[in-house]
């Protein structure tokens, strides 16, 4: 996937699915109720590695989930296309600090960690950032999601 095409979905975010399939960033019907049992919501995983996430209720385009690498026995497709500047320079946790700066917050056990940003305002202003790290502090899900979704 192009770079473009990548930052086309994070500043989409917010727009419905019928908006994405308008603009020839999805194909129609490709929407499926997740797979996931806690959640009710739909997404779309069209492209390996990249998981679509929808509102039920507005289809409203709420999260964008890019897995980089899986936690041991995990065996889910992962994302190996370039990503925009300047998550491309992040492999690991200190990387994102000397990149992005302070996190405005930081969770996780000892386990894993995961830091949230705000998103470039240039990009899309309603969107956070979270980075999520294996036990290695290095870089394993990046979440692109909407302030309160």
């Amino acid at each position: 996937m192009k770079t473009e095409l990548f930052e086309s979905l994070i500043t989409h975010l917010g727009k419905t699915y019928h908006d994405l399939v308008k603009s020839q960033l999805i194909e129609k019907n490709s929407l499926r109720p997740s797979q996931y049992e806690d959640t009710e919501t739909f997404e779309i995983e069209s492209i390996l590695g990249l998981e679509l996430v929808f509102s039920p209720t507005t289809y409203r385009f709420e999260e964008l989930y890019v897995r980089l690498r899986n936690d041991t026995g995990i065996d889910l497709p992962t994302y190996t296309d370039q990503l925009p500047a300047p998550l491309n320079s992040i492999r690991e946790r200190k990387h994102a600090h000397q990149l992005l700066g302070s996190p405005i917050s930081t969770s996780g056990l000892t386990e894993s960690k995961s830091d949230l940003y705000q998103l470039d305002q240039g990009l899309n202003p309603a969107v956070q950032l979270n980075l999520q790290y294996g036990v290695d502090s290095i870089l394993k899900v990046i979440v692109f999601s909407l302030y309160g979704a």
